[in-house]
């Protein structure tokens, strides 16, 4: 059950919904504090943009944060108010770096707040909003050397179900450099939707669709559905597009490409069949950093599964390096 807040002299402290006219330069600033050094510098530039943000789109924001609007449920949430002051966010999103279904981030409280079970009220309501919006399952990411958060998370009925390998570039301009050789297979810049999300369907197991359902619309965007979700991408700061690359007549593989606003990381995302495993990857990697030069000043990541050795064994030829490894947490929602 979600808390109100209750006034304490002039002063309100407790639970309430996240405003984002109101709340996101307080809550990029308390997300800062409470990560503090274990930020890269991706995401040092993502919370200052955020904070550009919160000054250039007050009316977008006004249209997110009204009651009913279509777009509250890509970015919505809770803030924890002490003394007038934000000390705790979380962000619960239905769309979430391009992927459908409910998830919860942005989990962070003050440094000075902490053991008071804040993390755990902010939680609940988290997964109170996603439940009240139909949703059958919530997930998050945590790092997976951080204990306490991973112990909060199973002490609320989380369970891990998969992991994900973040690699990055030490130097983007220095790995465009080393792409020296032609691309073996023919790559293309994908227009057709349909025959990206066939791919997908393939590449994935079905146990990894069962966590993380596929959506045609998020391959083919039409209607009010694909406009929603383009807005969402706006608001967020994403632009996406992907690159297939072809093998003996058929589509093998699929790199998505994600750039954020102003200086944020560019995010490389591989989906190859499993019968074209070790014959795309290359040539869709030669041609992502040889379209990418342009962005040199741009940091530049990927996101490999730690299984894949094959992608991971590619990736650092160009010189990635592995950065972190963030475990995925899921929590069966009942009615």
């Amino acid at each position: 059950m979600i808390a109100g807040l209750a006034e304490t002299g002039t002063h309100a402290r407790g639970m309430r919904p996240f405003n984002p006219l109101r709340d996101l330069r307080p809550a990029t600033d308390l997300i800062e504090l409470a990560f503090g050094d274990t930020l890269d510098r991706s995401s040092r530039e993502m919370l200052r943009e955020m904070r550009t943000l919160s000054w250039l789109l007050g009316p977008l924001f006004w249209l997110i944060g009204s009651q009913g609007s279509p777009l509250a449920d890509f970015y919505s949430g809770y803030v924890w108010v002490e003394d007038g002051e934000v000390v705790g966010n979380i962000t619960v999103h239905r769309h979430y770096k391009g992927r459908p279904g409910w998830f919860i981030s942005n989990l962070a409280v003050h440094p000075a707040f902490r053991r008071r079970g804040i993390a755990g009220r902010l939680v609940e309501a988290g997964i109170d909003f996603a439940r009240g919006k139909g949703a059958r399952r919530i997930s998050l990411e945590v790092k997976a050397e951080n204990e306490p958060a991973r112990a909060l998370y199973a002490k609320m009925g989380f369970s891990q179900v998969d992991s994900i390998t973040k690699m990055r570039a030490g130097d983007p301009a220095a790995a465009t450099l080393l792409v020296l050789q032609e691309a073996k297979n023919k790559v293309v810049r994908m227009r057709d939707g349909r025959e990206g999300f066939q791919l997908a369907q393939e590449a994935l197991s079905p146990q990894a669709q069962e966590i993380l359902p596929l959506r045609e619309g998020d391959y083919v965007r039409s209607g009010l559905s694909g406009l929603i979700s383009d807005l969402a991408d706006v608001f967020q700061g994403y632009s996406t597009f992907r690159w297939g690359a072809y093998a003996n007549g058929q589509l093998g593989g699929l790199l998505t490409v994600r750039t954020g606003a102003f200086l944020a990381a560019t995010s490389l995302s591989l989906m190859v069949r499993p019968d074209h495993r070790g014959k795309v990857e290359e040539s869709l990697l030669i041609h992502a950093l040889r379209t990418l030069e342009t962005q040199r000043w741009r940091p530049l990541q990927a996101e490999i599964h730690p299984s894949y050795d094959l992608a991971r064994e590619v990736f650092q030829r160009y010189g990635f390096t592995a950065l972190e490894t963030m475990d995925l947490f899921t929590l069966e929602l009942s009615d």
